[in-house]
């Protein structure tokens, strides 16, 4: 990328996590879609890292 070479196709909440300074995005049409499942154990579900990664994920296929 830093070449002014590449391309990569990701996922928008992948975007928004790292974006390379001067990378362009464009959207896709029509849109890739696809299905997530996050399955986890009730206690691991107390760990904060895993409580944050879980609301995240449930707050953007809401916004879908």
């Amino acid at each position: 990328m830093s070449a002014g070479l590449g391309v990569a196709v990701l996922p928008q909440l992948a975007i928004e996590s790292v974006r390379p300074r001067g990378a362009r995005t464009v959207t896709l049409e029509p849109a890739v879609r696809r299905e997530i499942v996050a399955l986890s154990l009730p206690d691991l579900a107390r760990v904060p890292a895993v409580a944050a990664t879980l609301d995240r994920l449930e707050r953007a296929a809401r916004e879908k």
